[in-house]
């Protein structure tokens, strides 16, 4: 579930700093327009693979004291002592688990002249089908399919040996409900699974600060969860699990509501693309973006043709339709030089960019056209390249983000988990007095090898 959080720091962080490092949005209002733009649900889908041998060893522990009782046929006036020979061997296809477990059997009947005692070992299958419902209620329902004798039960009495696998079968047939009602019991203690869903899904109440330098909080909000049966191979059980989540970002920490977080509800579903699409929802604001790019670009200089200045108390402001870069120039120049032009998203580049760019200079509260060496030639190109962000090109530098973060998500977990990142676009680009909204989308595979179930409840560790 915190797999999310990660590719979305690391798509948001890059997108924010590239764009922030460009000039925003301009001056006052025009009209006002509502928007009716609803921005759908991420969908994080995780190919997950399960090691066998992890399957097993739960499974067997699990179990492991069921084969540790007697049982009394009161019928037959029998004690019956099972034990298990070897591990059972495990195989588990949709929502049905196959197992086949080699048990001892020893029987005892005491009499008032003699104590008759018999060995044996039986190969028992069971078939195990399990069910969560949409609350993540766990229930199981086990069935003894079929036994064989590996070894005969032989009636040790004096020096006399009988063969009794009749006498055994029968005790079989009479016991199987205790075993079967002890497995399921030992199932359902062990698999704790909704408890471990209302405990994980807590991760999600607290915003994520993706920046505390420079601020920025991302809210996820799970509302699905979705979940496919087990495919079956020869060294591994495989699935999807997918989330719905509805994303926010602002520039400001959200309140945070006292109370448990709501589990999402549970769904089975047996059609499940492979693509992940992450939709970062962001909301921000002009007086945030104002202090980073005052960071970033106050004291600048830019020079062409032999002449320079430096940047100084930058402000940056937006409308419905416009930006307006706005800072103190110093330098061969003195004044103030005023950018303003209107963004777009160009679906067809993948960029966005801003276009007639106009520059404007003012000098004692006169605006005149901007010098020649300002604007046109390498410094007008510079203005622009600020305001130009292409997001293709940050595929690279977000895939080796991403890789970076997993290999500390891998360590911790021993596990596999790499992500494969296809595209990042713009489902949305909206400015409003002061502010900005955007949807970037990132489509990508996620995967996973998990080698060690105990691990996956824990929390990251910070470094």
């Amino acid at each position: 579930m915190k797999l999310s959080i990660f590719f979305y720091s690391s798509i948001f962080l890059l997108f924010l700093t590239s764009s922030c490092s460009s000039p925003k949005k301009a001056e006052s209002p025009k009209k006002e327009v509502y928007s009716t733009y609803k921005p759908l649900p991420s969908q994080v889908v995780l190919h997950y693979r399960l090691d066998k041998k992890i399957i097993r060893d739960t499974f067997n522990n699990a179990i492991a004291e069921i084969f540790k009782e007697s049982f009394s046929i009161p019928d037959y006036d029998v004690k019956i002592n099972f034990y298990k020979t070897n591990d059972a061997n495990i195989e588990i296809e949709g929502k049905s688990v196959l197992v086949n477990i080699p048990v001892g059997i020893l029987v005892e009947k005491n009499t008032m002249l003699v104590d008759f005692k018999a060995k044996g070992v039986v190969e028992l299958t069971f078939i195990t089908k399990f069910e969560m419902d949409s609350l993540w209620n766990f229930t199981s329902k086990t069935d003894l399919s079929y036994y064989k004798w590996l070894e005969k039960p032989i009636l040790k009495m004096g020096g006399l040996q009988i063969p009794i696998e009749p006498l055994s079968d029968v005790i079989i047939s009479k016991s199987k409900a205790m075993i079967v009602e002890s497995i399921d019991d030992a199932i359902i203690e062990n698999f704790t699974i909704k408890s471990t869903i209302q405990k994980s899904i807590q991760v999600f109440k607290e915003p994520i600060q993706l920046d505390p330098e420079n601020g920025g909080y991302l809210t996820l909000t799970p509302s699905v969860i979705k979940l496919t049966s087990l495919k079956n191979s020869k060294l591994h059980s495989s699935g999807k699990i997918v989330f719905d989540l509805q994303s926010l970002f602002s520039t400001n920490k959200p309140v945070i509501h006292p109370g448990l977080l709501k589990t999402p509800a549970l769904r089975w579903v047996e059609n499940v693309n492979d693509t992940t699409v992450l939709r970062l929802v962001t909301q921000i604001n002009m007086l945030d973006i104002n202090t980073l790019v005052r960071k970033n670009f106050d004291g600048k200089e830019f020079s062409s043709q032999g002449k320079s200045f430096t940047m100084s108390n930058i402000l940056i402001n937006c409308d419905y339709e416009n930006i307006r870069f706005v800072t103190d120039i110093k330098g061969d120049a003195n004044g103030t030089l005023i950018l303003t032009g209107k963004p777009k998203y160009d679906k067809k580049s993948n960029t966005f960019k801003t276009e007639n760019i106009d520059i404007a200079f003012k000098t004692k509260n006169k605006i005149h056209k901007a010098a020649a060496w300002i604007a046109e030639g390498f410094i007008r190109k510079e203005l622009t390249k600020m305001m130009t962000f292409p997001l293709e090109e940050k595929l690279d530098e977000i895939q080796n983000d991403i890789n970076t973060q997993l290999k500390d998500i891998n360590q911790e977990y021993n596990m596999d988990l790499k992500a494969d990142l296809y595209s990042i676009t713009s489902e949305h680009f909206e400015m409003k007095p002061g502010a900005i909204e955007t949807t970037i989308k990132a489509s990508l595979k996620i995967e996973a090898y998990i080698k060690d179930l105990r691990k996956l409840g824990a929390p990251i560790q910070k470094k």
